[in-house]
């Protein structure tokens, strides 16, 4: 029933966001001056855009019962009817010839979308989606409203794309928000085709969608609420434009180029950088003034919203990064955390130097020798682009006379900008933040090292470093996959899954089954947030002040005081209080664990419950990384302490 349901929320939601981008299209009367193989794939992604701006205002206004998320749709749904007519797919399939490369590259995708269904089937499990992308959804329809949640990096965040996650959960639950997630990453692959289509065949373009599909950080990540593949969603629909506009001087394009930069934008701080990225490549051009006030306008419009939420809540937009000019309202920050933000995060994202070297170290770096900040081993982009650079090269310098006339010189030049912009700004420096413009990279080497191939007649080699590619990033797909086969096939309970596969996931049935809704518990591991069925207040080192864990804040009479004004009434340690007085630390807890040792020896604390779980360092083979640790829940009783 659920399955069913999930499948029948999102085919209402797809088609809402086809209708909305078709209304969008047609306002702007680009539907009648776009091939008609791009339209319906930026349709559906400006339908996404939009559901996701829609949804803030439905949530503000606390808007977000099942009959209200639905009414939302209803306006999508009736943009159908703008949809240019086409031909029907099975006319349009009957017009081209599907030999046996194309057969055997439509049946590899179609299993790599069976395995991405049956990874929907299962309980989410990755980290960063349990913490916050599925998290932060679930907080809001449980409040029946919108709510600030002052957390630097995963709090206090722009939010456009997790509003869709919303209104899937809020519909069709679980399942529909893991099948939603899962289609969005296909919707990725199906505009790149598009694209793709204007520079190569359509052997080609389908073999640039498998390479894609099947690149490390895709697979990692398509299948959860991770945001890059997503996001490249609307830096395609944002390039595409912008390519148009310069080439045709017509400023509906701008238009569209503010829309899709908004969206992303409003999806994730990193959009600022593409923005920046599209607004000089319209600048550089004869119709700089109006396309430029246009595409600036568009964007702020559409990107702003969240921005200003964190504005109202916090009194800083990109809260807490102007701290030190701006402050923080109500004292949702100070002085000291920043300060241990920046001597704990800038290092461990940022783990090589922003010089000029590392720019041009870091893709053969993240390639053959990653740093595990970095997650390259895990979640990179694959050996395409080192095996197929030396044909690329080759190919630049080859047609060197072309280049100048060539429409891939703009999507070369916009990811070139923004991983300079990238490198060398104070974000992650983790590689799975190119992906929203590897698309762009794929097709230009693509492009390259083929018209090399091609003119000199060294096809082989380059068809080599293809295979070669395939077979590794296939065999990822597979293994990966191995442990959702096995969670199906087996029969196994949602239960045992999430204690195989999350890390310290053991106390939460528990703390389910025995706390109320007048309760609230304080953890640190983040990744137990959605899977909690009560409510919760993440407490952290570096991303939070209200509860101060700060290294060295040793006030057990403070730290009483701040989880009392939160209405905290338990409090999950781990390690365990025992474990903890041998010596035994976890990270970022140490001062917790410390706080409430204290608050149980003078009274105002008991241990209710105590395990022993497991902590699985990887979603892939999690029996193969994993160790024990000790934890205890403590019931806070500030009414019997003698601190």
């Amino acid at each position: 029933m659920a399955l069913a349901t999930g499948f029948a929320t999102v085919l209402l939601l797809a088609l809402a966001c086809a209708g909305g981008g078709h209304a969008i299209l047609r306002a702007l009367a680009l539907d009648d001056r776009l091939e008609p193989r791009l339209v319906d794939p930026l349709a559906f992604v400006l339908g996404v855009g939009l559901l996701g701006w829609l949804g803030f205002f439905v949530a503000l206004a606390g808007l977000l019962a099942p009959a209200y998320l639905i009414a939302l749709l209803v306006p999508g749904l009736a943009g159908l009817a703008l949809r240019p007519k086409r031909k029907p797919i099975a006319t349009a399939v009957a017009r081209h010839e599907l030999d046996a490369f194309i057969v055997t590259g439509l049946a590899l995708l179609a299993a790599i979308a069976a395995l991405d269904v049956v990874q929907a089937m299962a309980p989410p499990a990755d980290a960063d989606t349990l913490g916050y992308h599925f998290a932060l959804p679930k907080l809001f329809l449980t409040a029946g409203h919108l709510e600030f949640v002052p957390r630097a990096v995963d709090g206090a965040a722009p939010l456009l794309l997790h509003m869709t996650y919303l209104v899937a959960l809020g519909i069709g639950g679980e399942t529909a928000l893991t099948l939603w997630v899962a289609l969005l990453g296909w919707a990725a692959a199906w505009l790149f085709y598009a694209l793709a289509r204007e520079a190569v065949d359509r052997r080609w373009a389908l073999l640039l969608v498998i390479l894609l599909m099947t690149t490390p950080a895709v697979v990692y990540g398509s299948g959860s609420g991770q945001l890059e593949l997503k996001l490249s969603l609307f830096a395609m629909t944002a390039g595409l434009a912008v390519v148009r506009a310069v080439r045709s001087g017509d400023w509906r394009f701008a238009c569209l180029a503010g829309l899709a930069v908004g969206f992303y934008i409003g999806a994730k701080y990193t959009g600022l950088l593409f923005a920046a990225v599209c607004g000089l490549a319209l600048l550089m051009q004869r119709r700089w003034l109006l396309h430029g006030a246009i595409f600036g306008i568009v964007a702020l419009i559409v990107g702003s919203q969240w921005y200003l939420w964190n504005a109202f809540n916090a009194g800083d937009p990109l809260f807490p990064l102007l701290y030190d000019w701006l402050g923080a309202k109500h004292g949702y920050w100070s002085a000291e955390v920043a300060a241990f933000l920046r001597s704990q995060w800038m290092p461990e994202e940022n783990p090589v130097p922003r010089t000029v070297f590392w720019l041009l170290a870091y893709p053969f770096a993240a390639t053959l020798h990653g740093i595990e900040n970095w997650d390259s081993g895990r979640t990179g982009l694959g050996p395409f682009g080192l095996l197929a650079l030396p044909f690329a090269l080759l190919g630049l310098w080859r047609f060197r006379d072309r280049v100048a006339a060539s429409p891939l010189r703009s999507y070369a030049l916009i990811v070139l900008a923004f991983y300079v912009l990238w490198f060398f700004s104070a974000t992650s420096q983790r590689v799975r933040h190119l992906l929203p413009v590897y698309p762009f990279f794929l097709l230009c080497i693509t492009v390259a090292a083929c018209r090399f191939a091609r003119s000199r007649d060294v096809r082989g080699p380059l068809y080599g470093a293809v295979f070669i590619t395939l077979a590794i990033q296939c065999g990822v797909v597979a293994v990966f996959n191995l442990n959702y086969v096995r969670h199906l096939a087996s029969g196994e309970t949602r239960e045992d899954f999430l204690r195989r596969n999350v890390a310290r996931y053991g106390p939460v049935p528990w703390l389910n089954a025995h706390l109320t809704p007048h309760d609230r518990v304080l953890v640190t591991e983040r990744q137990l947030v959605y899977h909690l069925d009560v409510p919760s207040f993440t407490a952290s080192q570096r991303y939070e002040y209200l509860v101060d864990l700060v290294p060295d804040s040793s006030n057990p009479r403070r730290f009483l005081a701040e989880i009392s004004r939160l209405g905290i009434t338990y409090v999950l340690a781990v390690p365990g209080l025992a474990d903890f007085a041998r010596g035994e630390r976890h990270f970022e807890t140490g001062e917790l664990v410390g706080f409430t040792s204290a608050l149980v020896a003078a009274g105002c604390g008991t241990v209710v419950h105590s395990e022993v779980m497991t902590a699985p360092r990887s979603r892939t083979v999690p029996s193969f990384y994993s160790n024990s640790v000790s934890s205890d829940v403590v019931r806070i009783d500030a009414a019997n302490c003698h601190l």
